[in-house]
Formats: structure tokens, C-alpha cells, sequence
């Protein structure tokens, strides 16, 4: 369970980096 636990925090974390990263982009884009 704690490794199901890691991994999943692991995932939201990429998730949300992903995101921002996203976000950056099209906010830097979007003041262009």
C-alpha cells in the first residue's frame, strides 16, 4: 500500500509538472 501510495504521488506530481509546464507555454506564447 505505501508503494501504491509513492507512486501515485509520484503521478499527481509529473501530472502537475506537466501542467505547469504546459501553462508556461502558453502563457509565454499568449504575451507574445
Amino acid at each position: 500500500a505505501a508503494g501504491d501510495c509513492r507512486e501515485g504521488a509520484i503521478a499527481q506530481v509529473a501530472a502537475a509538472t506537466g501542467e505547469g509546464v504546459l501553462a508556461s507555454y502558453g502563457i509565454r506564447n499568449y504575451l507574445k
